[in-house]
């Protein structure tokens, strides 16, 4: 067994078990590592695998959001500790970080096309404040008006507005580090406190003051433990739950006040 086949099955075996014990009613059996280490296929299949039983417990979950929350962080944390693995190939364990956080998006508790108000209105002023970056192909992203990005957003699925949100600012983070390494630090610290003020962090980032010299603390440990990759996991994260604890929220508003 080659080192990248195994430490992907040695992935794929715990991943497997630790679904199984958290969520047996959805995932029933499947507690015994070693049929997982034996499981046949590529490693392609093996990740496709992983995907499939994260969307049947994410899904599952769809009514549920603290319990679904809770899972997909739980998952992050998995994949955090084995990316730091070197028989595992990056890329795959990136790829399927990506592909739970749109499995994450796409059920949504808050998926309620009149909840979507507050998304807009985030995608609009984060949409501003990257088209005054500038730089991007498409020239409705460079336009410093809040009224087109917010005609935009209303014409589009809560879950296109996200990725699309996540794309534009994935653009920036990439095209600031290369233009200007030396500031680079300050506009991923700066996105950071933007997103915190909506009041949507995760758990383990509640805590952090909204001040940007706090999040720039946040932003050089990422970049420490991960480099480039590190930060971006972390305003990936803060997008992500930015977006999707705002849809939740409205929603619960208007289950309140009807």
């Amino acid at each position: 067994m080659d080192g990248e086949r195994g430490g992907v099955e040695c992935f794929y075996a715990y991943e497997s078990v630790r679904l199984a014990r958290a969520h047996p009613s959805i995932l029933p059996g499947g507690l015994d590592p070693r049929q997982h280490l034996q499981a046949p296929g590529t490693r392609a299949a093996l990740f496709d695998g992983l995907v499939a039983k994260h969307r049947r417990v994410l899904e599952a979950l769809a009514g549920r959001p603290d319990q679904r929350r809770a899972a997909y962080e739980s998952s992050v944390r998995a994949l955090r500790r084995f990316a730091s693995d070197d028989t595992l190939p990056r890329p795959p364990i990136e790829h399927l970080a990506a592909l739970l956080g749109r499995i994450f998006e796409q059920t949504a508790p808050g998926a309620d096309p009149d909840a979507t108000g507050v998304l807009r209105l985030l995608y609009a002023s984060e949409s501003v404040e990257l088209a005054r970056m500038g730089g991007y192909s498409n020239p409705a992203a460079n336009m410093t008006d809040a009224a087109a990005h917010l005609a935009w957003a209303g014409q589009r699925p809560y879950w296109q507005v996200i990725q699309d949100l996540k794309s534009k600012h994935r653009f920036q983070f990439d095209r600031q580090r290369r233009l200007d390494p030396a500031s680079w630090p300050e506009h991923s610290a700066s996105t950071a406190t933007r997103l915190a003020q909506w009041g949507q962090t995760p758990d383990d980032l509640r805590s952090v003051p909204s001040a940007v010299t706090s999040w720039a603390t946040v932003c050089d440990r990422a970049g420490r433990e991960g480099g480039p990759d590190g930060v971006w996991f972390l305003l990936d994260r803060l997008i992500r739950y930015t977006a999707t604890g705002l849809l939740g929220r409205a929603r619960l508003s208007r289950v309140r006040t009807t």
